[in-house]
């Protein structure tokens, strides 16, 4: 189905407080919708998981592994996005689930701060041809090297503001 235009929606952890809170999150989605607009909806973790996270990392000692850290924070916002994807289809609603290497989300910089380089809008609009919905996660990038970090405070919004240009 041909859309009107494309709507960009950040769920961050203040809407996403709990797994609970995704029906109110695929209500809107599907208000976008109806109103013909695709839908690319950028999820945070949930509540407070992003800070339980680098908390369980801190248990190990000071985290010197900084890859390791990055990997284990960034699996809050993917389990949110995925979740997301299957509340969607529970709801008879078709969502493409991407990643950020599916989008060429690239990012330089410290592991745990990076920068936003640059993401294929073509890869994005692509997958708008498969669905009417795409999910991704926010908050993490790749390395032009394929390695994952993290975007530091505000993270989500930059892929949120990025993802949409």
């Amino acid at each position: 189905m041909f859309r009107n235009g494309l709507t960009v929606v950040k769920f961050g952890s203040s809407v996403l407080r709990r797994e609970d809170d995704l029906p109110v999150v695929v209500v809107e989605i599907a208000r976008w919708l109806g109103s013909e607009q695709y839908v690319l909806a950028v999820v945070s973790a949930f509540g407070n998981t992003t800070e339980e996270l680098f908390k369980r990392a801190s248990a190990y000692g000071e985290p010197t592994n900084e890859e390791a850290v990055t990997r284990l924070v960034a699996t809050g916002e993917e389990e949110a996005a995925a979740l997301l994807a299957l509340a969607l289809a529970g709801a008879g609603i078709g969502a493409k689930l991407l990643g950020p290497e599916q989008i060429r989300l690239v990012a330089e910089g410290a592991p745990l701060d990076a920068r936003l380089c640059g993401v294929s809008a073509e890869r994005i609009w692509s997958a708008f041809t498969q669905s009417e919905v795409v999910v991704v996660p926010g908050f993490i990038a790749r390395t032009a090297r394929g390695s994952t970090v993290l975007l530091g405070r505000g993270g989500s919004d930059l892929t949120a503001l990025v993802s949409g240009a």
